[in-house]
């Protein structure tokens, strides 16, 4: 009967202890890095990608390399993993939802777009799919597309708040206000205190010239926020490149900006 090295107990100190002797035994390492069976995913990763550095062709140890990454929130290192597993082998459902999140939040926005458009054909009914695509081509500036993405999450499910804001903050990118501010107010009915949607209607105020108005609802957004100042800067100034279209120019809207930190 053969025997599976594991990570637990009196074995796993003894493999610790092995190591010192042979450091460069791949199945040594590998067996090292099921750490991150017992979710200690720090130091599987470092054992795997010993593993890793001896055998870079090993396709299940990028894998469980990928995982450890993606489980510590290392997105960026993830995705570098999924991209190197997706050379030896397609994807599977739960490999590429992982891959397709770590693109994301690495700004690997074109890998993101294709490895959702490959969810999206095998489960066309889901509605995160067509929001997450449409962020990330959001984040290529392709609006139009960004906006397919979010009426199709919209045809799915007509109260996803996500779906809604998404397809108002898009027609506020393209210059539709009439329709821009629709969908970000059926947003905010279907979520109140959804801050991305109350910011994004303090845009559509303050370009429909209303700035009183406008900077009402940014004060709410910052406080459903729960008055996180960073965050509400980062997420104000990446609008700003989009406000100018309405002849607001990038030191009105810093001021602004300044003014409801003040305030708030």
């Amino acid at each position: 009967m053969s025997q599976v090295l594991t990570p637990a107990g009196a074995d796993h100190k003894a493999l610790i202890a092995y190591e010192q002797i042979v450091p460069n035994l791949f199945s040594l390492q590998y067996h090292l890095g099921m750490y991150f069976v017992h979710n200690e995913f720090k130091k599987a990763t470092k054992y795997l990608k010993k593993a890793h550095q001896l055998q870079p062709e090993h396709h299940v140890c990028v894998a469980q390399l990928a995982a450890c990454y993606y489980n510590s929130n290392d997105f960026s290192e993830a995705a570098q993993c999924y991209k190197k597993l997706a050379k030896f082998q397609p994807l599977a459902n739960i490999e590429l939802r992982m891959a397709s999140w770590a693109y994301q939040k690495a700004g690997l926005y074109q890998e993101a777009v294709e490895a959702y458009g490959q969810l999206i054909q095998w489960f066309p009914q889901e509605t995160n799919l067509y929001i997450n695509q449409g962020f990330s081509y959001g984040k290529l500036n392709q609006s139009e597309k960004s906006l397919e993405c979010s009426l199709k999450a919209y045809q799915l499910n007509p109260h996803d708040y996500i779906a809604l804001l998404n397809i108002g903050f898009r027609y506020w990118v393209l210059g539709d206000l009439p329709q821009a501010r629709a969908f970000t107010e059926k947003s905010l009915r279907a979520s109140q205190d959804y801050s991305f949607a109350l910011m994004n209607m303090g845009h559509i105020f303050w370009c429909e010239g209303n700035l009183a108005e406008g900077k009402a609802y940014y004060h709410r957004s910052l406080k459903a926020l729960r008055n996180r100042t960073d965050e509400f800067i980062t997420l104000m100034r990446d609008d700003a490149q989009y406000i100018t279209i309405y002849g607001i120019d990038a030191e009105a809207f810093e001021a602004v900006l300044q003014e409801i930190i003040k305030t708030s």
